[in-house]
């Protein structure tokens, strides 16, 4: 989704991956990407929000289940972003601004159908409020 009023007219080379401390894996049409990603030679920061200020925030899950994908480049511990005492989409639109970033990827898991009527998701505050474009990567 390319955000209606976006200048920007090159390649993104500042990649953002927000990612959560649970594990995953993409789909196969998300896996599919991996030579159009590679191609872009990203500078990818792993992004982790975690709501509490203190405490363990999985956030080593998160930057392995990442590099685990091959999508993105070089992921190294350096390459790791957390952001805390935020909500999970103003957290990661916060990391945006900070990161100077050119193209936000949203890991987007699966929901049922009545979770979907009660809850707002991550995902379509960030695709409603984002000033950049953002790739949404379904997992499984």
């Amino acid at each position: 989704m390319v955000p209606e009023g976006c200048a920007e007219t090159e390649l993104p080379h500042r990649i953002m991956v927000a990612a959560d401390g649970y594990s995953f894996s993409l789909t196969p049409p998300s896996l599919a990407l991996g030579n159009l990603l590679l191609a872009l030679q990203p500078t990818t920061s792993v992004v982790h929000v975690a709501s509490q200020a203190h405490g363990p925030s999985h956030a080593d899950v998160a930057l392995e289940s990442v590099r685990r994908t091959g999508l993105f480049g070089t992921i190294t511990s350096s390459s790791l972003y957390e952001v805390r005492e935020e909500t999970a989409a103003n957290g990661i639109l916060l990391a945006a601004s900070e990161l100077h970033t050119q193209l936000i990827v949203l890991l987007a898991r699966p929901h049922s159908f009545l979770s979907g009527l009660f809850h707002r998701s991550v995902t379509a505050q960030v695709l409603r409020l984002s000033a950049v474009p953002v790739l949404v990567l379904p997992t499984n």
